[in-house]
């Protein structure tokens, strides 16, 4: 969806409670406060944050929509930095699964056997639950690049639904099942050396539309399986062509011991790591590596919570902190657990604050007040503004302020656990106690896509039908192929050096 398609009408959003940043607030040391205020928005822009906007003061001529927000809590939209919507069609089909199970099964393997078809409805039941979730932007990391259709499904389903996205295509590799049922000599990976042209080529596409909300990044997952050059003349000729986000994995340490990654690709190039870059999972990055990425500025995301389950060990929320590092907050993978960011929020949440009370624990110590590195407005300021400058979008989006795009999420103040609460305590409930259920409607560049707790413009009986016809379809032509699964997993092993350093079952 572009901007020309959002309506052109005013719209003034009257009688909510507004969250701010406060006047003294900084972004190392930020703090929140929520005033009673109108909003203004034309065609999908913030232009009055005020008191009591009269349709009546407005000048010129054109409709003018009011939408009543008495009881409600106005929040900028919540930003995900790191998630995969492609693999929401194995919700739950991994709870039980270790990291390397994930990889080898569901990143190698059943990725292999996924249609276009499959991952356009998954895209799209994936972008509808960000929208359900208070989620208006998302860093969409797509390693399931398997062709130029599978890359095209995805961007058409979601420009159908109305989700900012920074599309990050990826450059995987894909696996080639043929090579591995004849024992093909050689790695058994399909060519992907047409993925670069056909990013450009995507790129060129978006850039004649008029502002899109879905813009194309680069996941560069790749670029240990190439030689450095490869990887420095691609980040080069994307930004040249106007490409604004890069993003990779970086849980070096969770599957053996860490090879310091960002020291690597700082040795690649001088101008390769900048404040265009997002690295996910990047929990065991070294003190020296900690330096580099302040220097060059580079974006963090945490995902707290599928850290937690994949051993990845804990978000590197406080590392960034105590480093001015800018770090985005996501979910990863909903395969693995529900989309909201407002567990996400908690979960970076609990484990700043468990990291800095161990130390205090260990010390033999007890502090007296909660230290100002531990406090929820890091956390909420990570979900909002810092996501946004992770993902190169502050002058978007991430706050309530004029000239920002109305990204809003309203959520009703008289839910079971929301009512009672004060004024002055109402942004550190936005970590400490608010769920998706609280959410009543959600704007997107000023375009209503959720209202009354429902999302609009999609049949979820329908959507759901067709997300387990798509699963089983892909387990079928898996199952049929069970000795490539053994290979895969074996070959995935010594990739990863783990077939000597594997725990046993307890």
């Amino acid at each position: 969806m572009t901007n020309d398609q959002a309506s052109n009408s005013r719209l003034i959003i009257k009688g909510g409670l507004v969250l701010q940043t406060d006047p003294e607030s900084t972004y190392q040391q930020p703090s929140f406060s929520v005033k009673p205020l109108d909003l203004l928005v034309e065609n999908g822009v913030i232009t009055r944050v005020e008191p009591d906007i009269r349709e009546e003061s407005l000048q010129g001529d054109g409709p003018v929509q009011v939408f009543d927000a008495r009881r409600k809590l106005i929040t900028p939209g919540l930003i995900d930095t790191h998630r995969h919507l492609w693999q929401t069609v194995f919700r739950t089909y991994t709870a039980d699964m270790t990291l390397f199970e994930f990889l080898n099964i569901v990143n190698v393997f059943l990725a292999a056997y996924m249609e276009p078809e499959d991952l356009y409805i998954s895209q799209i039941c994936g972008a509808v639950e960000c929208i359900n979730t208070g989620v208006t932007t998302v860093v969409d990391h797509f390693h399931a690049n398997n062709s130029p259709l599978h890359s095209r499904a995805a961007i058409r389903a979601l420009d159908s639904t109305g989700l900012r996205t920074r599309f990050c295509a990826g450059t995987n590799k894909c696996l080639d099942i043929e090579a591995l049922r004849t024992r093909r000599p050689g790695p058994p990976f399909k060519d992907n050396s047409w993925q670069a042209k056909e990013i450009l080529s995507i790129q060129a596409e978006r850039g004649e539309l008029n502002d899109p909300l879905v813009t194309l990044g680069v996941s560069l997952d790749s670029w240990k399986m190439g030689p450095p050059s490869a990887t420095v003349d691609l980040v080069k000729r994307c930004r040249e062509a106007g490409i604004e986000v890069f993003t990779m994995h970086l849980a070096e340490g969770a599957l053996g011991p860490s090879d310091e990654p960002v020291r690597k690709l700082d040795s690649f190039s001088p101008s390769l790591l900048g404040k265009d870059m997002i690295l996910s999972h990047a929990n065991f990055l070294s003190e020296e590596e900690l330096r580099i990425v302040r220097e060059k500025q580079v974006r963090l995301s945490a995902t707290p919570e599928c850290e937690a389950l994949l051993n990845m060990d804990l978000a590197i929320t406080r590392k960034a902190q105590a480093n001015d590092i800018c770090c985005g907050l996501g979910v990863d993978t909903c395969a693995l657990t529900e989309g909201s960011m407002f567990t996400a929020m908690r979960m970076a949440f609990a484990t700043l604050r468990y990291e800095v009370n161990h130390e205090f624990i260990v010390s033999g110590k007890f502090p007296s007040q909660c230290p100002k590195t531990a406090r929820f407005g890091a956390i909420l300021r990570d979900a909002t503004l810092g996501g946004a400058r992770a993902a190169s979008l502050e002058d978007k989006v991430g706050e309530v302020a004029v000239g920002k795009r109305a990204d809003l999420v309203l959520l009703n103040l008289d839910t079971p656990n929301m009512i009672g609460i004060p004024e002055s305590g109402i942004p550190s409930a936005l970590v400490t106690h608010a769920t998706t259920a609280d959410i009543d409607s959600v704007f997107i560049d000023g375009v209503l896509r959720k209202q009354a707790g429902k999302v609009l413009g999609h049949d979820l009986e329908h959507l759901g039908k067709l997300l387990r016809e798509s699963l089983d379809r892909i387990l079928k032509r898996a199952e049929k192929d069970g000795e490539v699964g053994t290979q895969v997993s074996k070959m995935m092993a010594k990739v990863f050096s783990l077939d000597q350093i594997f725990a046993e079952e307890a």
